[in-house]
């Protein structure tokens, strides 16, 4: 092997080494920094919508609740009434039996 022969080996060699070492340094994928900036923004995101969310259950279930009162009221009112009215009792009535005249 000539002296030549040697270095134009080795300097194949060589470049072959410095090849893999480039394709080991690009390497694809995220950072670990890229990796918590995503996952705090997506907790901000995440925390946002369910903070959302409960604002307008708990809406729904306050207005539901008054719903169900004022259905109840009235179903109240309309049963006094037709009781009141099954009794014979008029407001005029009232009026009329207190008078001292």
């Amino acid at each position: 092997m000539y002296p030549d022969q040697f270095s134009y080996s080795y300097s194949r060699q060589l470049q072959g080494l410095l090849k893999q070492m480039k394709d080991i340094t690009k390497q694809s994928g995220f950072t670990i920094t890229e990796m918590l900036i995503t996952i705090a923004l997506s907790l901000s995101v995440m925390s946002s919508v369910m903070v959302g969310y409960l604002a307008t259950y708990t809406s729904s279930m306050d207005t539901l609740a008054s719903s169900k009162m004022n259905q109840d009221i009235n179903a109240v009112s309309a049963l006094m009434i037709s009781e009141l009215r099954r009794s014979g009792y008029s407001g005029s009535a009232a009026t009329e039996s207190l008078s001292l005249y």
